[in-house]
């Protein structure tokens, strides 16, 4: 029975080292995404800005490096151009012509207001915030970059297969990896970019800026 149970174990690995050969550096990194957003709406006034960002992340939200299950979010962002008004703000989601009051915290890490709707968006939807007697229709970006999140991610994983392929033990990732959209406000960009990252168990972190419009490449840290 010991030597059997000895045996089970090797042919366990065998299965596990032959199975994790045949991934592609693509199917690591879709297996081990923290964060994707696929759909990226805006609008502005005199005011304030408002971003929302869709698709799917961690359900517990930690950058530790290992990818946990998922979660729906849309993460609805207010940044006020002057002094904010308090640290927290409500405001009216229309989404559909369907409402919902929001409570929306203000987090000083990105100088903004926060709050997840907990929802996946797609191209579609009709999208109004109010905030006090201002109300923003949000006009979805995403829907016209020419550069998609499907293709940025392979951009990125070519870019960066280097660093990738390093982080693959067996047939894991020690790696998680994050994709975004770069608001032009906070960063003073003139556009709109997606950002890819990977970051491993040993917290170090490898990005890749790329070019919404054409998929150029514009920056990478290492």
């Amino acid at each position: 029975m010991k030597k059997r149970a000895i045996l089970m174990s090797i042919f366990s690995l065998m299965a596990v080292l032959f199975f994790g050969c045949g991934k592609t550096t693509a199917d690591y990194v879709k297996e081990n995404v923290a964060e994707i957003t696929k759909t990226f709406c805006f609008a502005e006034n005199e005011n304030f800005y408002i971003t929302l960002a869709s698709g799917q992340r961690e359900k517990e939200y930690l950058l530790d490096g290992r990818a946990q299950p998922l979660t729906d979010f849309a993460l609805l962002s207010v940044t006020f151009f002057d002094d904010i008004p308090s640290e927290i703000i409500n405001v009216e989601v229309t989404i559909d012509e369907e409402k919902r009051q929001v409570e929306m915290e203000y987090n000083p890490m990105t100088n903004s207001f926060l709050a997840d709707l907990e929802l996946l968006l797609n191209e579609n939807e009709q999208i109004a915030v109010k905030y006090a007697d201002q109300t923003l229709t949000l006009e979805n970006l995403s829907k016209n970059f020419v550069i998609d999140w499907q293709q940025a991610l392979n951009i990125a994983i070519k870019e960066l297969k280097t660093e990738i392929e390093k982080e693959k033990k067996y047939a894991n990732l020690n790696a998680e990896v994050y994709l975004k959209v770069l608001d032009k406000k906070a960063n003073k960009f003139d556009n709109f970019f997606w950002c890819f990252t990977i970051l491993n168990v040993k917290n170090e972190s490898f990005s890749v800026i790329i070019s919404t419009t054409d998929g150029s490449v514009l920056a990478k840290t290492k």
